[in-house]
């Protein structure tokens, strides 16, 4: 690779050297900052005109599973290495809990109004069949999601602080580099937010392809969430699932089928952490 060039999406390769288009420009902040910090699993980054470049590095071949392992146990380094304590912002908390609540709340409705329009009908689709079939499960799970979110809230107001650090916020597999060192590419998102989101993102990603009691309980080596921040965690997981109320039906009954395996993955991860 590093005697040809290439074009790779957004990313160019040319004479052994990367080049990215610049879509963040707080990234040079970001890079200086975590090297401070001594988290050194990100290139060597330059700045060159509109370019965020590194030296190209080869991605040495690993299954998925170790893969993920090592990108759990990199996030975990990340959030504990940047991780810092601020006062308790009431009004970002008081946002924060309507937003989970109108979310669900939306949802415990529009499946209510579903199962009763549709129970007494003779003929089912097959997708409005599988809704139905599920419609206990969904509205469990809604309903302890509501449940969690107000123990959360009840909580952590009656806190001073909360932690935040610095997240990634775009975990996946294709931004992540495996060598001598490991690291991690693609910082375009980053913030200063709850470290659960990044886990929350990676699980909504590939919650279907990992054993991710096993992931949590290696990050949680780690980095340990507090009591609270575990609470908000298994909200973040919960809310996570995806359901598109506007589909044909020829695209509802495989996005039916995807939406009920996430409710069950995720009631069981739930019940173990």
């Amino acid at each position: 690779m590093k005697n040809r060039n290439a074009i790779i999406g957004n990313v160019k390769i040319k004479k052994g050297i990367v080049y990215k288009k610049i879509n963040n420009p707080k990234c040079g902040y970001l890079f200086d900052y975590l090297n401070t910090m001594n988290f050194n699993n990100i290139p060597s980054y330059r700045f060159v005109d509109d370019y965020v470049t590194y030296d190209y590095i080869d991605d040495l071949s690993i299954k998925n599973d170790l893969k993920a392992k090592e990108i759990i146990n990199l996030i975990a380094l990340l959030h504990n290495k940047t991780s810092y304590t601020k006062d308790l912002d009431l009004n970002l908390i008081n946002s924060l809990k309507d937003k989970y609540l109108n979310h669900v709340n939306y949802y415990i409705n529009y499946f209510n109004h579903f199962y009763q329009n549709n129970i007494a009908n003779n003929y089912y689709r097959p997708s409005t069949y599988l809704i139905l079939r599920n419609y206990t499960l969904i509205n469990d799970y809604l309903n302890l999601t509501k449940d969690l979110i107000m123990k959360w809230y009840d909580n952590v107001i009656n806190n001073n602080h909360i932690r935040l650090s610095i997240i990634h916020n775009n975990l996946s597999l294709s931004h992540f580099i495996h060598n001598q060192d490991n690291y991690l590419i693609s910082w375009d998102h980053f913030r200063n937010d709850f470290p659960m989101v990044d886990l929350a993102i990676f699980y909504q990603k590939y919650y279907n392809q990992f054993d991710f009691s096993s992931l949590f309980t290696d990050y949680l080596k780690i980095n340990p969430l507090t009591d609270d921040e575990m609470l908000l965690f298994k909200i973040l997981l919960l809310l996570n699932f995806t359901y598109d109320e506007e589909l044909t039906q020829m695209s509802r009954l495989k996005n039916d089928t995807i939406f009920i395996l996430y409710l069950n993955k995720t009631i069981s991860l739930i019940k173990v952490l």
